[in-house]
C-alpha cells in the first residue's frame, strides 16, 4: 500500500543525486569519507553502487557533518552551484530543457521533495514580482537543525545551499545574472565575500523569514538552450514517476498547505486529524516525531501571512489582525511577537 506522503526517515533519495556532489567536494578537500559520514547510517561503497536511497533525516546529517570545521565557508555554495539541473533522470532533463526561468521554477516547486528536501520552496505572485517562501518539509531533523537554532552552522548551510543552487541555474538558464534580491532570517556571517560572489549584492540579513523576490519580466525571456519537446516528454515522465512514487509531498508540507489556505479561520487539531484521515493522538505523536507540534505550525504560517501582508501589501497591524481574525489589536501584537521566535 502506498503511503499518502513521505516522513523524515522515508529513504526516497537516491544517494547518487545531492549527496554525491557534496561527497565529491568534500573528497576534493582532503576529508575522510568515515568523517563526513558518520551518524547517518550509510557507508562510501553502498553509494558507489548508485542504488543506496536515504532519508531526508540522513541527508540532515550529511548537511551538519559538512557544515563543521574545517571547511571552508564556501563549502556550501559551491554544492549548490553544482545542484541544478543535476542527476535527477527526467526532472533534470526537464530543468535543462525550460523554455524560461518562469517555466523552470513552477517545475521546482512541482518537484520540490525531490530537489529540495530538507527546505522546501513554494511560489507566490504579485502583479509585479515572484516570491519562494521556504518551510523545512520535514521539521528539523538534524541536532543543529532545531527551529530554536536557526543561527547554527547546519541550518545555514542548508539555506545558503539551497538558494545558491536557485540563483545559479536561474542564472545558467537566463544566460544572464538576474537581480535576485534575498532576504535570510539569520545575521549576516563574516564570510560576506562568498556572498557577495554566489548571492550577488540585493541580499539583507537578521529578517523574520527566508525569502527571494524577482521582478517578473526578468523571468519570461525564451531560453536560447530549450527544447519543447523535450521539456514535455520530460515533464510528463516526471509526473509519471511521482505518481508511481505514491508519496510526493511531506506531511509537514501538506499540513502547511492545509493550514495556509485556512489562516483566516484555522481548523483545530482534531478537525486537522480529521482531515488527515487518522486520530488526533497520531497526529501528535506524528508532529513529535518531526520534532514539532500543532501550535507552533499554526503560528509558524500566521507568521508568514502577517510578513507577507506587512511588507508586501502594506498593511498596517490593525488591517493584518483584521484579516486573521484578530479583533484585539493588542492581543495580535503579543502573538506577532511569539511567532517572531520561530
Amino acid at each position: 500500500m502506498k503511503k499518502r506522503w513521505l516522513e523524515r526517515h522515508d529513504a526516497y533519495l537516491y544517494a547518487h543525486q545531492q549527496s554525491v556532489i557534496l561527497m565529491d567536494l568534500l573528497i576534493s578537500r582532503q576529508i575522510e569519507p568515515n568523517y563526513f559520514l558518520r551518524k547517518t547510517g550509510l557507508f562510501y561503497d553502498d553509494v558507489c553502487r548508485g542504488n543506496r536511497t536515504l532519508s531526508a533525516e540522513q541527508f540532515a546529517q550529511l548537511c551538519d557533518n559538512a557544515s563543521q570545521p574545517p571547511l571552508a565557508h564556501e563549502l556550501a555554495f559551491l554544492f549548490g552551484q553544482r545542484m541544478l539541473p543535476g542527476y535527477f533522470g527526467h526532472v533534470s532533463n526537464c530543468l535543462q530543457n525550460a523554455p524560461s526561468v518562469k517555466k523552470a521554477l513552477d517545475v521546482m516547486v512541482e518537484f520540490a521533495a525531490l530537489l529540495f528536501p530538507l527546505l522546501t520552496p513554494t511560489l507566490r505572485e504579485s502583479p509585479s514580482h515572484v516570491y519562494l517562501d521556504f518551510h523545512k518539509a520535514f521539521g528539523p531533523i538534524a541536532p543543529s537543525l532545531l527551529l530554536n537554532s536557526e543561527q547554527s552552522r547546519a541550518s545555514r548551510f542548508v539555506k545558503e545551499m539551497t538558494v545558491s543552487a536557485i540563483i545559479s541555474y536561474t542564472n545558467w538558464l537566463a544566460n544572464t545574472h538576474l537581480p535576485w534580491s534575498v532576504k535570510f532570517d539569520y545575521p549576516a556571517p563574516d564570510h560576506q565575500a562568498e556572498y557577495e560572489v554566489f548571492i550577488g549584492s540585493q541580499r539583507t540579513f537578521n529578517q523574520a523569514t527566508l525569502s527571494m523576490s524577482i521582478a517578473k519580466g526578468h523571468l519570461s525571456t525564451p531560453s536560447q538552450m530549450a527544447s519543447q519537446t523535450m521539456y514535455q516528454l520530460s515533464l510528463e515522465a516526471s509526473r509519471e514517476s511521482f505518481i508511481d512514487m505514491g508519496s510526493p509531498q511531506s506531511l509537514l508540507s501538506e499540513i502547511e498547505q492545509i493550514l495556509y489556505q485556512q489562516v483566516k479561520n484555522l481548523p483545530s487539531l482534531e478537525q486537522l486529524a480529521q482531515v488527515l484521515a487518522m486520530s488526533p493522538a497520531t497526529l501528535k505523536r506524528k508532529l513529535k516525531h518531526h520534532h514539532t507540534h500543532y501550535q507552533k505550525l499554526c503560528d509558524q504560517v500566521r507568521k508568514k501571512v502577517s510578513m507577507q501582508l506587512i511588507h508586501e501589501q502594506g498593511y498596517d497591524e490593525g488591517q493584518v489582525a483584521e484579516y486573521l481574525n484578530f479583533y484585539d489589536v493588542s492581543n495580535f501584537r503579543r502573538s506577532f511577537k511569539r511567532w517572531l521566535a520561530y
